[in-house]
């Protein structure tokens, strides 16, 4: 089936307003100071007026002057392609629209060939200055995510999409943990230069189903969900996430991992249409 027109979309979905998404996200506990790191699908919301420009502008309003945005900027083809080159300045984050808008008004850019963060506002240079050889390693922004206890934003995806259980794993490194080394990666940096970076990237024995903490996090008063327009918005506090997950994970080193043979959990909603 083929997608929706722009003018069908308009006249089907909910409108979602820039005040809209401002409440909202006063809502599900976003306040000025915070520090955001946001997964996301536009779509899901409905029909965005102004589109992910909006979503962006609304979330800078709801940390105001003193909060950082950050999202993911990961470049995951570069995975597949010999000899990879980054080019921090230009390469698209290939994890939306939303992201990308992020990205392109971003200040600061982490260094990592495939899992760079972009983030904008007062912590961006402190939160991007180091990443470490791997994905989510001990200088990841990821790692200073947790130690922050900054929010992570699920605005219409599922924990599928939260990048912080890996660093969870990396640091307690069990034996699914595995990297690859990108043979002769190199980054061109903010200043054109362009220079070797090592670069290790994931390489997981077992495929992961990280919404089997979905539950765990309400339980432990780490998660909060709300409806903005069609979408599913999820908030969730990043040390929270982090006690949670390394408490599982030590109870049952395959507890965000599924054992050969296992099945995933359903999803749990990331839109209104989801629901019973």
């Amino acid at each position: 089936m083929s997608k929706p027109d722009l003018a069908t979309r308009r006249a089907r979905c909910l409108h979602v307003s820039y005040d809209d998404l401002l409440q909202g996200f006063r809502r599900v506990g976003i306040h000025p100071g915070d520090t955001v790191y946001c997964h996301s699908s536009l779509s899901k919301f409905g029909y965005v007026e102004g589109g992910a420009a909006t979503v962006v502008a609304a979330l800078l309003a709801g940390l105001g002057p003193t909060g950082t945005l950050a999202a993911p900027a990961g470049t995951y083809s570069l995975k597949r392609t010999p000899n990879p080159v980054f080019d921090v300045r230009h390469a698209p984050s290939e994890l939306g629209t939303i992201a990308e808008v992020i990205r392109q008004r971003s200040t600061h850019r982490s260094h990592h060939v495939v899992e760079s963060v972009s983030a904008l506002g007062r912590r961006a240079a402190e939160l991007t200055a180091t990443h470490s050889l791997t994905n989510c390693g001990r200088e990841s922004p990821f790692q200073k995510l947790i130690a922050w206890d900054a929010q992570i934003l699920l605005l219409g995806v599922s924990h599928s999409s939260n990048t912080t259980f890996e660093a969870v794993e990396e640091e307690l490194a069990p034996e699914y943990v595995g990297f690859i080394e990108l043979p002769n990666a190199r980054i061109i940096d903010e200043h054109g230069s362009e220079r070797p970076v090592p670069t290790w990237a994931h390489n997981m024995a077992c495929s992961a189903d990280f919404n089997r903490m979905n539950m765990p996090l309400i339980r432990a008063g780490a998660q909060s969900e709300i409806v903005i327009g069609e979408a599913i918005v999820r908030r969730v506090s990043a040390a929270g996430l982090y006690r949670v997950a390394r408490q599982a994970i030590q109870a049952d080193s395959y507890a965000l991992r599924l054992r050969e043979g296992e099945d995933r959990l359903p999803p749990p909603p990331t839109s209104i249409h989801d629901l019973p």
